[in-house]
């Protein structure tokens, strides 16, 4: 069935008043006959519509991708159709950069431009010079009711369209689907088996498409911290607008509560986001540089509660170690083949500790002793409840959330700030007139 453009109106009605958008047209907001409907629907509002390929761009440059310039002109709206076809090229970058030139050129004859794509729009990169996807605005999907129903199919009972928009959450492929079963002549349990079954399809659709930065935060927020409502401002304005552009978010406009996945199918979506999180294998780039943040900030860390403990203890230092020490004894112990009999016997007991255990120590010590090279007990504490979970999602090679390399990156400032301030305070010290005399 086609909906002749129906379903999207409320898409051609905002072209009348833009020139260059981005349509997120996720698994839940397309038809089955998705292109051919919108441009029903953009053709309904007196527009003449032209397809424009990003593989053609790639392959051939974008003045072969648009229509000759002649072409070009007021009434036109062009579909720049699927970035997301290209996005693993390694010239990728460059190709959107030259997008932006032609974009203009077409805008200013007249034509209007809509990027379509599945991916969140920020999911693609914003090279240097911008791109004509990042100078979109976003195209904001409008839930499918029961009157739009009602007139697309005549005889449709309002007690039916209410039910179909009940559980279709007002989105275009759920509506299209559970409308086609309520007028098909099958018997009911049928027809709930076979809305399960595409139910459980196009949710895993809707989720692969977001992209591993959304899907890492939905894996906190939902099978994480098993949070489905929460205040608006407790999610990034870019995370919003990918979800709910997805049709996975709702935001109530009298409390601004943020409310995530539709009622009649949350249980289905958490299922889905696992499935998705098991599929995702291959590391993103955000996760190996949080690795090598990791990687420095506990090397750094271990270096400066060695460096005390010597200084404080001397060759005796292990034994400041306490149930630490045995603790990190057995591990080593356990995930080695050395003969140690003994903690003396391990050169690099700090190696075997947790690094909570390593955090905790180190605000022992200062708190004791004033500070670890400038590094104050509140210091260390504030750390360790920043730096932990962080941590453990790279030792567990889980999917990093958005704000954990800038927490990274904060965490490595305050080591280098404290150790600086500490080193540079200590040698004005010893250098100063009165040291000297002394």
């Amino acid at each position: 069935m086609s909906g002749n453009g129906k379903w999207y109106t409320d898409i051609a009605e905002a072209m009348t008043g833009r020139m260059l958008a981005y349509l997120q047209a996720g698994a839940l907001s397309r038809s089955v006959h998705f292109e051919e409907d919108i441009r029903n629907a953009l053709e309904n509002r007196g527009f003449e519509v032209h397809r424009v390929d990003w593989t053609t761009a790639a392959e051939h440059g974008w003045e072969s991708a648009f229509p000759p310039a002649a072409d070009v002109g007021p009434g036109k709206v062009f579909l720049l159709w699927k970035p997301e076809s290209i996005a693993d090229r390694r010239d990728f970058e460059e190709i959107l950069r030259q997008s932006r030139p032609k974009g203009q050129a077409a805008i200013a004859a007249g034509a209007r431009l809509i990027v379509v794509s599945a991916r969140p729009k920020l999911s693609f990169p914003e090279p240097d010079g911008s791109s004509i996807i990042a100078d979109c605005s976003r195209l904001r999907p409008i839930s499918v009711d029961a009157d739009r129903l009602q007139s697309m199919h005549t005889g449709l009972e309002p007690s039916a369209a209410e039910r179909i928009v009940g559980f279709a959450d007002g989105t275009v492929a759920l509506s299209e689907y559970y409308l086609q079963l309520e007028v098909a002549k099958l018997s009911g349990n049928e027809k709930r088996r076979q809305a399960g079954q595409f139910l459980h399809a196009i949710l895993s659709q809707a989720v692969d498409e977001l992209g591993v930065g959304i899907l890492a935060l939905l894996d906190h927020l939902v099978l994480g911290c098993d949070t489905l409502d929460l205040p608006e401002e407790d999610l990034a304005a870019h995370q919003i607008a990918a979800l709910e552009s997805a049709n996975l978010l709702r935001v109530n406009d009298l409390d601004r509560t943020v409310h995530l996945f539709a009622e009649p199918w949350r249980a289905e979506v958490k299922d889905c986001l696992a499935v998705a999180l098991r599929s995702v294998v291959s590391p993103p780039p955000e996760w190996e540089l949080l690795a090598r943040k990791t990687f420095t900030f506990e090397r750094r860390a271990r270096k400066l509660v060695m460096e005390m403990l010597i200084e404080l203890h001397g060759k005796d230092w292990r034994h400041a170690l306490g149930e630490r020490g045995a603790k990190a004894f057995g591990l080593a112990r356990m995930d080695t083949n050395m003969s140690a009999s003994s903690l003396d016997d391990i050169y690099t007991p700090l190696d075997w500790f947790l690094l909570e255990d390593l955090l905790d120590l180190a605000a022992e010590i200062s708190a004791e002793h004033g500070s670890i090279r400038g590094v104050r007990a509140g210091d260390w504490a504030r750390l360790r409840s920043q730096v932990i979970p962080i941590r453990n999602r790279v030792a567990h090679v889980r999917l990093p959330l958005e704000t954990d390399g800038t927490t990274m990156r904060s965490a490595l400032l305050i080591l280098d700030a404290r150790t600086r301030a500490f080193e540079s305070t200590r040698d004005s010290s010893i250098n100063s007139p009165a040291a000297a005399h002394h």
